[in-house]
Order: structure tokens, then C-alpha cells, then sequence
């Protein structure tokens, strides 16, 4: 999804601004909520923790995707939706609850 939100912002606006904004928006969760995640991360059930994050990553991404569809989606949109999605990815950096064993 890194991507094609790279793509989106860059063809709504096309301003380097905003593209560096949305990795700012990416690295700010991923910077201050990395210790406190790990902790939280140890004590709830693994199973659980997954499938409600990425639940909720499904959610926000369909929501993008219904507004990139409607032809009604804002660069704000992104940048927003950007914030829980890349934090909560499992493929970055394979830390936290979705790399360690759940049985």
C-alpha cells in the first residue's frame, strides 16, 4: 500500500511537499510508539492482536479505496489513513506480535 498511496497523493497534488509529509505521517507512529506497542504487544493473546489490527487495516484501506472510486478522496485522506496503516503493517521491520509465535 506504500505505493499506490505514493501514486495517489502524487497525482492529486503532485507536490514533493506532500509526499515527504506522508512519510513523515508513516515514521512519526513508528518512532514514538514502537515501546509502548512491544509492551502491549507481550501481553494481550498474539491471535487477537493480529486479526483486530489488520482488521482495522482493511477497514481504513477500503475506506481509501472507496473514496479514490467515488472520485471524492483529498490528499489529507492519505495522510491520514497513512498514520495507523503503516504502523500497524506486519512487513515493516518484522517486529512486534506479528513476528513472534501465536501457539
Amino acid at each position: 500500500m506504500q505505493f499506490g498511496q505514493v501514486v495517489l497523493i502524487h497525482d492529486l497534488k503532485g507536490s514533493p511537499l506532500l509526499l515527504g509529509l506522508l512519510g513523515l505521517a508513516a515514521g512519526i507512529p513508528a518512532i514514538t510508539l514502537n515501546p509502548l506497542g512491544g509492551v502491549y504487544a507481550d501481553c494481550w493473546d498474539k491471535r487477537r492482536l493480529i486479526v483486530v489490527t489488520q482488521a482495522i487495516i482493511a477497514g481504513l484501506l477500503l475506506l481509501l479505496a472507496t473514496l479514490t472510486l467515488l472520485k471524492i478522496v483529498e490528499a489529507w485522506h492519505s495522510l491520514t489513513i497513512a498514520f495507523p496503516v503503516r504502523r500497524w503493517k506486519p512487513s515493516t521491520g518484522r517486529r512486534g506480535a506479528p513476528s513472534s509465535p501465536i501457539w
